[in-house]
C-alpha cells in the first residue's frame, strides 16, 4: 500500500516537472491517480484476486464524493460482487447508481 502511494506520488511528480504543469492542475492529477487505481483494481481481478481489488477500490470510493465516483468504478463493484455471488449487493449498487 505505501509503496503504491508513493509510486503514485512520484508519477504526478515526475510528470508536472517533466512536462510542465497541466492545464486544470490538481483536477487533472486527481483524475489520472483515479484511471492507475481502478486499473489496478481491474488488473487484480484478471488474476482473480477479488478481495484486494474490492479492498482498494473501497478504499478509493471512500475518498472521493458521492457524485465524483466514476461508472467504471462502479461497475467494477458490480463485477466483484457478481464473482463473489453477492448478486443481492450487486443489485443494491446498480439500484443506487441508477438514482444517482
Amino acid at each position: 500500500k505505501q509503496w503504491y502511494q508513493r509510486r503514485v506520488r512520484g508519477i504526478k511528480h515526475s510528470s508536472s516537472t517533466a512536462h510542465g504543469e497541466l492545464e486544470g492542475g490538481e483536477e487533472d492529477n486527481s483524475e489520472i491517480t483515479s484511471t492507475i487505481i481502478l486499473n489496478s483494481v481491474a488488473l487484480h481481478c484478471m488474476k482473480r484476486d477479488l478481495n484486494k481489488a474490492k479492498r482498494i477500490l473501497v478504499q478509493h470510493l471512500s475518498t472521493l464524493r458521492d457524485d465524483e465516483h466514476p461508472l467504471q468504478a462502479t461497475m467494477l463493484l458490480v463485477y466483484i460482487e457478481l464473482r463473489q455471488g453477492n448478486t443481492e449487493n450487486a443489485l443494491s449498487i446498480l439500484k443506487q447508481q441508477q438514482c444517482s
